[in-house]
C-alpha cells in the first residue's frame, strides 16, 4: 500500500482542485459526493492502476455510487431477515432475467473486465496494484489464491 500512496496523493489533489474550483465560483457542492467520487477513483487507483473518472466527470459514473446505495438497503434487510435472499437475489430464476442477474450488476462487471484486461493484456503494468499483486501471487500457486479468490478481493475492494 505504501507504495500506491503517490496515486492517492494524486487522487487527492484533483480532489482539492474541484473543491476549490466551486469555492472560487461561489458554488454548493455536495461534500458527501465529492468525497465518495475522491473514494471511487482513489481506489480504482489502488485496485486497478486507473481512476475511474468521478472526479474528472464530475459526477457518479454510470450510476455506480447510486446502485452501491440501492444495494445497501437491500443488504441491511437481508442482514435482519436472511431467507428472503434465498427468494429473490439468490433465486436461481433471476439468471433468465439479465437486468436482475447478479452476474450482471455493474461493480461486478467492471471487476471481471478489469481481470480479463489484465489476464490478457500482453503489455507490462508501470506500477504494481492490487490486482496485479493478487494475479501474481495466483500464478506462483492457485491452490492457495484461485481467480475466484482474486475476483472476490478485488470486487470487494469495490
Amino acid at each position: 500500500m505504501q507504495r500506491l500512496t503517490p496515486w492517492i496523493d494524486q487522487t487527492e489533489i484533483i480532489l482539492t482542485e474541484k473543491l476549490d474550483e466551486f469555492a472560487e465560483e461561489r458554488k454548493i457542492c455536495d461534500l458527501g459526493d465529492w468525497l465518495h467520487f475522491f473514494a471511487f477513483d482513489a481506489l480504482g487507483e489502488i485496485a486497478f492502476s486507473r481512476s475511474f473518472g468521478f472526479l474528472a466527470d464530475r459526477e457518479d459514473v454510470a450510476n455506480v455510487i447510486r446502485t452501491i446505495d440501492k444495494s445497501q438497503t437491500y443488504n441491511g434487510i437481508i442482514g435482519q431477515v436472511p431467507w428472503i435472499d434465498h427468494l429473490l437475489r439468490r433465486n436461481p430464476f433471476w439468471q433468465y432475467i439479465p437486468c436482475l442477474a447478479t452476474k450482471n450488476a455493474l461493480i461486478t462487471q467492471v471487476a471481471l473486465n478489469e481481470m480479463w484486461i489484465r489476464k490478457t493484456e500482453t503489455a507490462k503494468m508501470d506500477r504494481p496494484d492490487l490486482l496485479s499483486q493478487f494475479l501474481l501471487a495466483s500464478e506462483k500457486d492457485n491452490s492457495k489464491l484461485s481467480d475466484g479468490d482474486v475476483f472476490a478481493i478485488v470486487h470487494g475492494a469495490m
